[in-house]
């Protein structure tokens, strides 16, 4: 049990839930915002393309984890879910530009000259000659992305910022033991234990998929 008899193994279960259900709703958000706008960068033409670069290396440049500090601290009544929509929001920025380089590279190729010189449509071009390569790279991307959001979660709600008790999650199980890690390790273990697991899972897959 923890510091208020609370059952650890029962906590760590609905925390598992709540942790991992918002890193993948974040990572959800991000990658369809991600591919949206790096796909429409790489297939506009030099304004529209220039426009948007700009306008991410501005957003980049903003302290991602300041704003959402702020957010979390004005709006303390977020549900996770809205929260997680608040953290997909603010970490599109890199993979955009990943997609944007990949499609950029794409367009290049013979194939795609050639599916352009048969009357393709740029639509279609995007959608059957570009998208299944673009694939991999997002899904790599969007492994890592992953590991990012979980590990931006955890320290909001270790902070007292993210999920609220009584709901738990992996960040505030371990603030809940951290008082507690010399005489009952197993409080604050347990979680760190988990985040440090699918972090190294999510990266053995990606280093498979590479």
């Amino acid at each position: 049990t923890d510091p208020l008899a609370r059952d650890v193994a029962s906590r760590l279960l609905h925390a598992t839930r709540t942790s991992l259900g918002a890193a993948l709703l974040a990572t959800g958000a991000a990658t369809a915002i991600g591919v949206l706008v790096g796909a429409i960068a790489g297939a506009a033409g030099r304004r529209v393309d220039a426009a948007i670069m700009r306008t991410l290396d501005a957003c980049m440049a903003l302290p991602r984890l300041v704003l959402l500090l702020v957010v979390a601290t004005f709006w303390r009544a977020l549900p996770p879910a809205a929260l997680a929509l608040v953290v997909g929001a603010l970490s599109w920025f890199a993979l955009a530009r990943l997609v944007r380089a990949r499609v950029r590279e794409l367009r290049a190729r013979d194939f795609v000259a050639a599916a352009e010189a048969l009357g393709a449509r740029p639509s279609r071009v995007l959608a059957r000659h570009v998208a299944p390569h673009v694939a991999g790279t997002v899904a790599v991307s969007a492994s890592a992305l992953l590991v990012d959001v979980l590990l931006l979660e955890t320290t909001l709600s270790f902070l007292g910022l993210g999920v609220h008790p009584p709901a738990a999650s992996w960040g505030s199980m371990i603030q809940d033991g951290a008082e507690k890690l010399l005489s009952a390790p197993w409080t604050a273990g347990a979680p760190i234990a988990c985040v440090v697991a699918v972090s190294m899972s999510v990266f053995a897959l990606v280093d498979r998929e590479r």
